[in-house]
């Protein structure tokens, strides 16, 4: 950026992948420093636009800024395509001659952790029948839905088992644990949320663990990819998911 400045480009617009440290967008301990703020003072002064995926301090999709803080950003939702690389996850798996099928037995619902990504959720959810539509050509409702997830630490939340619904209440619905479950997560570091919403989506409301797919757009991964892994092949995760 430095140097296309100093080549004297009339406009630079960055596509941001990774807005590093995000995530401290405020002070959670006394003496700590601002990051999210710090890397914004440097990007935008190099910048003429500042596109970002799914920012952790983000509301919605479009124009955006840090609370109190005067720094313009363009926050676009990347649940969309994760979610659509997952519903090819499954047509892969299943088969697309049995897509329509499987989707009218057992449906889609995608799932936000908590309440603060549920507007991602929404709009995923919305756009993503359009997408089998026009891949798959099938007909198929896209539901969704929040976790009420409540964070005890950097390593550690606790999520009850039920799943809300846009007017904060849980959802009351019979297929509710027969559906194929979407968990979209914006940022990942130890898998502590994802490992915590699928943990209850399985053994406390009852899905099929092998109809609970997880995606995230920012992987940190402290740990590496090992504690993400089933141990099974895909081989495998097929027969399970027909059991």
């Amino acid at each position: 950026l430095v140097a296309l400045r100093r080549a004297g480009v009339a406009s630079i617009s960055l596509l941001n992948t990774y807005e590093g440290y995000a995530r401290q967008d405020k002070v959670f301990k006394s003496g700590e420093a601002i990051s999210a703020v710090t890397m914004l003072k440097i990007i935008n002064s190099l910048v003429d636009n500042h596109m970002v995926l799914n920012i952790h301090y983000g509301k919605h999709s479009g124009q955006t800024k840090l609370e109190g803080y005067d720094y313009d950003l363009y926050n676009l939702n990347a649940f969309i395509p994760v979610a659509e690389r997952l519903v090819d996850a499954v047509a892969m798996l299943v088969g697309q001659d049995a897509l329509a099928a499987e989707f009218s037995e057992h449906p889609l619902l995608l799932v936000s952790p908590d309440d603060g990504a549920f507007i991602y959720v929404q709009e995923a959810a919305a756009l993503l029948s359009r997408y089998i539509k026009a891949k798959y050509r099938i007909d198929t409702k896209v539901d969704c839905g929040y976790m009420d997830k409540t964070r005890i630490s950097g390593t550690e939340v606790k999520i009850p088992g039920h799943i809300l619904g846009k007017d904060g209440k849980p959802i009351a619905d019979a297929k509710i644990g027969k559906q194929w479950a979407f968990v979209l997560d914006d940022e990942t570091s130890w898998g502590t949320t994802l490992f915590a919403a699928t943990y209850a989506l399985v053994r406390k409301i009852e899905f099929s663990w092998s109809r609970v797919l997880t995606g995230v757009v920012h992987g940190k991964f402290s740990r590496g990819l090992k504690p993400f892994k089933t141990g099974l092949s895909e081989k495998e995760i097929m027969i399970a998911m027909r059991q």
